[in-house]
């Protein structure tokens, strides 16, 4: 930790006698690298996560990718090694109970069931929308890919950027953006984060409908 004299959040709750409960990505860091402190349970769903020291991936040999793989036409034909960068696809609908994202989400709903004795704090992170943009079919058909509205492009937007931040942006703006528009993929990306956004909207849907039913369970 660069900061260990920062108190996380959990840390705070688990301080004033609080159950902490933690699931998915709640933290942006690196393999390994995460605060462990103040964590009554921290949910991860494989074995790699426990040898790798939490990692954020959400795709190993237990989740389900869009075949054939990789799915998007910048990766097309390409021998993944690491990361999935420009990368989205639909995975079929019915695997949906498989993938990371759900599972995280399932384990919340599962500790909103539980009966708790004293105050909790539950945490629940989820990494949709993000490359790589993998979701259920159901969620691409939500939109029409022809219809989608691409966003404005202030070509000068980088301008005002310091020197070395600028040359930066404009890199990552000449893989990220020019070449999608160059091979007409660039509403298909977008389509991929618009379903990857509403698979996400509902695996927050799936924990919000719980507050009712955790309250009736409660005053047993």
């Amino acid at each position: 930790m660069h900061h260990p004299e920062i108190e996380s959040l959990q840390t705070s709750f688990a301080k004033a006698g609080y159950t902490t409960l933690g699931a998915g990505k709640l933290f942006h860091h690196s393999a390994g690298a995460i605060d462990q402190r103040g964590w009554t349970e921290f949910f991860l769903r494989n074995q790699f996560q426990h040898e790798g020291g939490w990692a954020l991936e959400s795709w190993s040999s237990d989740t389900p990718v869009p075949q054939p793989f990789p799915a998007s036409v910048y990766n097309k034909g390409k021998e993944i090694t690491g990361g999935l960068f420009l990368e989205w696809g639909a995975v079929p609908k019915e695997r949906e109970e498989e993938m990371a994202d759900t599972i995280r989400a399932n384990w919340a709903v599962e500790q909103l069931k539980q009966k708790h004795d004293k105050p909790f704090f539950l945490a629940c992170g989820f990494y949709a929308p993000h490359y790589p943009n993998y979701c259920p079919q159901k969620y691409f058909d939500l939109y029409d890919r022809d219809a989608i509205e691409t966003p404005a492009f202030k070509e000068d937007d980088l301008a005002d950027l310091p020197d070395k931040i600028r040359k930066q942006r404009q890199n990552r703006k000449k893989v990220h953006y020019d070449r999608l528009v160059a091979m007409g993929a660039w509403k298909d990306a977008l389509h991929g984060y618009l379903a990857c956004t509403s698979y996400a909207d509902a695996m927050v849907g799936r924990i919000a409908e719980l507050p009712e039913n955790y309250e009736k369970a409660n005053k047993r």
